[in-house]
């Protein structure tokens, strides 16, 4: 599998626009399809409006040399800091000092500096890395000011809603409906619009311990797990696959926060999604378009795309080390919320704005 994926790379790089996508050969070799198809569901746990679905893949890896961010940056090894002492929204500068490999999941809160942000896609920080260059987006659109020097970790990953629209439209205007309406759902008292103040929330803090009490084990009972699909109120809103059991089980309570947080904000609403079965969607998944694309950092990164689905992870060798998938939600855009954003950040913000 691995020569199929890397020949093409090969050929691209001599041809000088290794910076385009990169198509898989065949369905047959393609390394995303074979990992999705190898994908088995071990049964189905569930606790309010939440349902959990343990998955494992036949195609897996150790994960023995790579940290998570809150291992890595923990042991001092990372640092991730503003691109330039003014900053900018949408990118942030990396460093590893580690010999081993750092994977950073979109949207895994990064705190302070001049705002919280979350990676737009995953990230895999090679040894020794030097300065690498990251695209961002903004999950606190009313500060703009040092709270620290570097970023650190809360230990909060943005919730499914956030990081479906991130994927989906991939536009900061977006992002930001997205957290007002997370905010705005948990009642959290948010002055500069954080997105992690809605794990503060006494709405949160109320529900969570039966959530967890429920979940949080749930890598214990099945050892071999290495994913999730994610139903809120009887609907698919996500799969977050992994290459191993140990980095899943290393981010599960922050995964699990953030599929709670899902879970209570969606009280009283609609959900919107056309999937009601895992199978169905995993089915869909199986048959998008997969692209591979040059990552800032190590590996590539995967786009998987269809009229119903759309995902994104980053390949090491040739096994995802995480695929995040959601379902295409479609209807109103929030277009007027998205335009008052942009104004007001733009008047803070001056020519900076992004």
């Amino acid at each position: 599998m691995k020569k199929h994926l890397c020949f093409w790379v090969v050929m691209l790089v001599l041809s000088g626009i290794v910076h385009q996508p990169i198509y898989a050969v065949s369905q047959d070799a393609d390394p995303v399809r074979l990992y999705l198809s190898g994908v088995k569901m071990l049964g189905e746990e569930k606790h309010g409006n939440l349902t959990i679905v343990p998955v494992v893949s036949s195609a897996r890896d150790s994960g023995a040399d790579v940290k998570t961010l809150d291992e890595a940056l923990k042991s001092g090894s990372l640092s991730v800091t503003e691109a330039s002492e003014s900053g900018n929204v949408n990118r942030l500068h990396v460093v590893n000092k580690s010999k081993s490999f750092v994977f950073i999941m979109a949207g895994e809160i990064l705190a302070g500096a001049k705002q919280d942000r979350i990676l737009q896609s995953d990230v895999l920080i090679p040894p020794e890395s030097g300065k690498v260059t990251v695209e961002a987006f903004c999950v606190e659109h009313g500060r703009w000011q040092y709270s620290s020097k570097g970023f650190y970790s809360m230990g909060q990953s943005a919730n499914i809603g956030t990081r479906g629209a991130a994927r989906q439209y991939r536009d900061q205007s977006q992002v930001w409906q997205k957290v007002a309406e997370t905010n705005k759902a948990m009642a959290a008292t948010a002055p500069t619009g954080s997105l992690a103040k809605s794990f503060d929330s006494p709405k949160y803090a109320a529900q969570k311990d039966e959530y967890k009490a429920k979940f949080k084990e749930i890598t214990s009972r099945y050892p071999e797990m290495t994913g999730a699909i994610v139903l809120i109120k009887g609907k698919v809103l996500a799969a977050d696959l992994f290459s191993n059991h140990r980095i899943f089980q290393n981010l599960w309570e922050k995964l699990l926060d953030s599929y709670i947080m899902e879970a209570i904000s969606a009280e009283g609403i609609e959900v919107k999604s056309d999937f009601t079965s895992a199978v169905s969607f995993m089915e869909a998944a199986r048959k998008a378009t997969v692209k591979y694309v040059k990552t800032p950092g190590a590996g590539f990164n995967i786009d998987l795309a269809s009229a119903t689905i759309t995902g994104s992870g980053v390949i090491k060798g040739d096994i995802p080390m995480h695929l995040d998938i959601f379902p295409i939600i479609e209807g109103d855009a929030g277009s007027k919320m998205r335009q008052d954003f942009q104004r007001n950040y733009r008047q803070r913000r001056g020519g900076n704005a992004p």
